[in-house]
């Protein structure tokens, strides 16, 4: 029997955006997060003294946000680093948010799921539709001119679960190329975040 008196944990996270309304379920995202390491390692210790119960670790939001990227005026797009560090800092959040949905109150799915693999292993998969209307205000087609447009997003997040997402720490940051979200597009987000001792 093997034994260690320590392990090294290890977060990692793949989001997955997929065009629901595409009879061809097309792929528009797949990419690995950046974890906020800070604000995580507290929320984990937190929910291993039971304070989860308080609603003050557990992932509790999923928001979108429009200010991870640029583009000049050549067209050349610069993508912005992700809000994460080290350290807790309860005042991370998007560069822009603009839209959020709370995990409990919109009945999407999230599980945790165990790995069957040599190394200890446990997955939280976080299921999420982005209906057609939602959210409200969009432009009829995704044919936006420009980036500045209302529901472009190029950055997601996932934050922990307090009553108001103003008061929830940021744990996770995903930067990526500009998707519109629009009255005639409807997205099939999977985000599973894997925690991993080794």
């Amino acid at each position: 029997m093997n034994s260690k008196d320590d392990g090294s944990l290890r977060v990692r996270g793949i989001l997955e955006i997929y065009d629901n309304t595409d009879p061809d379920n097309e792929q528009l995202l797949l990419k690995k997060n950046a974890i906020h390491d800070g604000n995580m390692v507290y929320h984990i210790a937190l929910s291993m003294i039971g304070q989860d119960s308080t609603n003050s670790s557990a992932i509790g939001w999923f928001a979108f946000g429009d200010g991870g990227s640029e583009i000049a005026n050549t067209g050349r797009i610069t993508y912005r680093p992700t809000n994460t560090t080290k350290m807790r800092n309860e005042l991370a959040d998007l560069y822009n948010r603009v839209y959020q949905k709370k995990i409990d109150d919109e009945g999407f799915e999230m599980v945790v799921s165990p790995v069957v693999h040599p190394t200890a292993i446990a997955d939280i998969k976080i299921d999420l539709i982005l209906n057609k209307g939602e959210p409200f205000g969009q432009l009829p087609m995704d044919n936006a001119e420009q980036f500045s447009d209302r529901f472009v997003f190029d950055e997601i997040g996932l934050f922990s679960n307090m009553p108001d997402i103003d008061d929830s720490y940021l744990l996770t940051h995903v930067v990526f190329h500009p998707i519109q979200k629009s009255l005639n597009r409807s997205f099939h987000i999977k985000y599973t975040i894997r925690f991993e001792i080794v």
